[in-house]
């Protein structure tokens, strides 16, 4: 018997939003989108939460020191939601070996014991698949060291504008890490931040 993924769908039926729970087998899961975004012809609307916490400097999503990772989901799920928006810092995939979240209760977590932040997040998106619901990834920064100091663009280069606004030159810089090493977050960089991710959690039905 193939194993199922079941996706938390948000209908909508005479402009109400109905919360129903649709499983097909993991390995036909398919989305399209046009106008409006399908998984296997059904029409998915989305109802989505941020969850902060892997792009500041505790490494991890917040709630943890508080609340089991499974109880804070079944809270996303009965409240409809059927995506969560996690923000993250490019840093901790660039260190994946090195960056350990700093604010896990392990008396009410202990299973993301001795698990790396990197790793933790390997454990939301497995409970959160069980609970039919996908994750939406978002290299919010590159550091958290830069939340006051936020390059404009896409990699960690400095603009030289023209009268209209636009970059006509770009400069070259690095950004501090925790570690006191300058990492340039160039365009290649930030592509190879991607491409790991996207190979670490292509098989995850809910990599969304």
């Amino acid at each position: 018997m193939r194993p199922l993924s079941c996706l938390l769908l948000i209908i909508t039926i005479l402009g109400a939003a109905l919360a129903q729970q649709q499983c097909v087998p993991a390995n036909t899961l398919t989305f399209t989108s046009s106008d409006r975004i399908l998984v296997n012809g059904y029409r998915m609307n989305i109802k989505g939460v941020a969850w902060f916490g892997f792009e500041g400097g505790s490494y991890c999503v917040q709630g943890l020191d508080q609340r089991p990772l499974g109880d804070i989901l079944d809270l996303v799920k009965t409240h409809g939601f059927n995506v969560l928006r996690i923000p993250f810092a490019g840093d901790i995939v660039v260190n994946m070996d090195r960056r350990w979240p700093n604010n896990i209760n392990y008396g009410v977590n202990p299973g993301l014991q001795g698990k790396t932040s990197i790793q933790v997040l390997d454990e939301i998106f497995t409970q959160a698949a069980a609970r039919g619901i996908l994750i939406m990834l978002d290299m919010h920064l590159f550091d958290w060291s830069q939340y006051n100091n936020q390059p404009p663009l896409w990699y960690s280069s400095r603009c030289t504008y023209d009268s209209a606004g636009f970059c006509v030159q770009a400069h070259p810089q690095c950004v501090n890490n925790r570690d006191g090493v300058c990492y340039d977050y160039t365009e290649q960089a930030n592509k190879d931040i991607w491409n790991t991710l996207v190979a670490r959690y292509k098989s995850r039905w809910n990599f969304f």
